[in-house]
């Protein structure tokens, strides 16, 4: 269970410093 839990926090961080990425790169194009 305490993997689990790691590997979801893990897996959210990553999705949001990814969706940051795409943000940014995003608003780099578009302005």
């Amino acid at each position: 269970k305490r993997l689990r839990e790691a590997y979801g926090k893990d897996w959210k961080s990553a999705a949001l410093s990814f969706c940051a990425a795409i943000w940014d790169a995003h608003g780099y194009i578009y302005y």
